[in-house]
């Protein structure tokens, strides 16, 4: 991939913790090989108890400044651990 750095990562933890956290080493990583786009990709595997939020929610274009250097962080939020279904209509109930 010509001018894209891609980094995996897996996480138990809020998505929003780990988002956080991310794009700044993926930036990092651009940066030292030359590139200005990074796509990090984050399995949140954390214990679900409600239904999953909308996947557009879980999608972001971050900026990180490095002096003078701006590299761009697509971040993507992939929800791993859900709760079935069926198991969230019986406890509505």
């Amino acid at each position: 991939m010509a001018g894209l750095l891609a980094e995996a990562a897996v996480d138990a933890f809020h998505h929003v913790d780990v988002i956080a956290g991310g794009p700044p080493r993926a930036a990092s990583y651009a940066v030292a090989s030359g590139k200005r786009i990074a796509l990090l990709s984050v399995l949140d595997c954390s214990k679900k108890e409600r239904a999953p939020f909308p996947v557009e929610d879980g999608i972001g274009i971050l900026m990180d400044q490095q002096g003078s250097s701006t590299t761009f962080v697509i971040t993507v939020l992939l929800q791993g651990n859900l709760v079935r279904p069926s198991d969230l209509s019986r406890k509505a109930s």
